[in-house]
């Protein structure tokens, strides 16, 4: 009689995923503190990367003022990404306005 074999998988053998969204106010009052704001979410998702070994998706999400003030946007939406190259790119192309 031959012998059955089986493989339990535990959640601790699964790969975690963490979806990490960061909403930045994005108006003209946040000119001189966004440079700092995009350097401290790029440290963030390195930090995770590193320390967390686990499949990163990351959203950015952008809002300013309603118009006359601002005629861009009020709110940018950029989806969630498992690419984190595309995600530092949407964080290095912010920018406080409005």
């Amino acid at each position: 009689m031959a012998e059955a074999s089986s493989t339990i998988t535990t959640a601790s053998n699964l790969p975690t995923e963490l979806d990490l969204a960061f909403i930045i106010d994005a108006t003209g009052s946040m000119g001189s503190y966004i440079k700092s704001a995009q350097e401290n979410m790029r440290n963030i998702i390195q930090d995770i990367i590193i320390s967390e070994k686990c499949l990163l998706n990351v959203a950015l999400i952008l809002y300013r003022d309603h118009p006359p003030q601002e005629n861009t946007f009020i709110i940018k939406v950029n989806n969630f990404t498992d690419d984190v190259e595309e995600a530092k790119a949407n964080i290095d192309l912010a920018s406080a306005s409005g």
